[in-house]
């Protein structure tokens, strides 16, 4: 019911991506946007945003360095292993002052790949340079069918 309802705000997303993605948020397409819903009233839940985040592999074959859980055309970060390429790209993007990628993130895109998670990993291992669209603390992937 809740996936059903959502829309993406991510304009790169396929069509399919659009019933998959859960909530609008008001992003936009420029990779260096970060913009959320207005902020909860204190102890409310957690703030929903969306994201995008940059990633790079030192070679092509470079395993990223995190376990994913495949749910709902959607990728969900349960593990980053120090050492990895996202470790690397997360310690770069904080002195950067960019987004990093979480455990819990929901990757709802990669490289403009969106709404079949299968394609999303795919692209994740061919590509060195990799953008993704991240939804945070939206949902939990216990949560997640």
């Amino acid at each position: 019911a809740i996936l059903a309802q959502a829309s993406c705000c991510f304009s790169a997303c396929p069509p399919v991506s659009r019933q998959l993605v859960v909530g609008a948020m008001g992003c936009t397409s420029s990779k260096t946007s970060v913009q959320a819903k207005p902020g909860l009233p204190p102890g409310g839940a957690p703030q929903e945003r969306e994201l995008f985040v940059d990633m790079s592999k030192r070679t092509q074959r470079d395993d990223l360095g995190m376990k994913v859980l495949h749910r709902s055309g959607m990728m969900v970060v349960s593990e980053i292993y120090p050492g990895g390429a996202v470790q690397a790209s997360n310690e770069a993007n904080a002195r950067a002052g960019k987004a990093h990628l979480e455990v819990n993130d929901l990757i709802v895109m990669v490289n403009g790949v969106g709404g079949d998670d299968a394609a999303m990993a795919r692209e994740c291992r061919r590509s060195q340079h990799l953008t993704l669209g991240v939804r945070r603390g939206s949902l939990s992937a216990k949560e997640l069918p």
